[in-house]
């Protein structure tokens, strides 16, 4: 059984993103992982030129496998807007990606 990823992209204007990223480190992610459901995540800039001054960010969860995804991942990522919008409804744009990891290689003691 495979491992499924879940990726959040955001855009939202540069003004708020220090604000939204601390935000997304202290408060949102930690109250999405819950009980191990999402294995992990992690947060990555999408470096773009991007000339409207707009930052964008890729917030990945790995779950065990798509049925948890399906079960639990679900409300799991529903909460996690909820709680965004709490502080910035209307102020950013996402749109999310359901990936299945077909085959990975790490170099040992490398990340």
């Amino acid at each position: 059984m495979n491992p499924f990823l879940y990726n959040i992209t955001f855009k939202l204007s540069g003004h708020l993103s220090a604000s939204w990223l601390s935000n997304m480190q202290e408060k949102y992610l930690p109250a999405c992982i819950i009980e191990n459901i999402p294995l992990s995540a992690q947060i990555n800039r999408i470096m773009l030129d991007d000339l409207d001054g707009d930052h964008t960010y890729a917030v990945q969860f790995t779950f065990s496998s798509q049925g948890v995804f399906e079960n639990e991942g679900k409300e799991i990522l529903k909460k996690l807007v909820i709680l965004i919008d709490e502080d910035f409804k209307n102020q950013y744009v996402y749109f999310g990606t359901l990936m299945e990891v077909v085959h990975s290689v790490y170099k040992e003691n490398s990340i």
